[in-house]
């Protein structure tokens, strides 16, 4: 029977409170690996609700602990402000 496994290689918020994730994917069949990647991913402040869906977020604590610490309302507000005021600027 195939099978993944997600191994975390780093998470880390960057200077626009995004969350950021290097992740290793092992493929394994029959518990034997067959093959292995290195994905990526990144959620905006605003994403709170699909970081809950994801495999990745919905699996790992490390990165639910990097949203409850640094996601705050204040940084989300913050966040949103910042989005709007950028695509003000662009559609001026």
């Amino acid at each position: 029977m195939y099978t993944e496994e997600i191994e975390i290689i780093t998470a880390a918020i960057n200077n626009c409170n995004q969350i950021e994730v290097l992740y290793r994917v092992i493929g394994k069949n029959n518990e034997t690996e067959v093959m292995r990647r290195q994905e990526g991913r990144v959620w905006q402040p605003t994403e709170t609700e699909l970081m809950l869906a994801d495999t990745i977020s919905g699996n790992h604590p490390m990165v639910q602990t990097l949203v409850n610490a640094f996601w705050t309302p204040e940084v989300i507000a913050a966040y949103q402000a910042a989005q709007a005021a950028a695509e003000a600027a662009r559609n001026a």
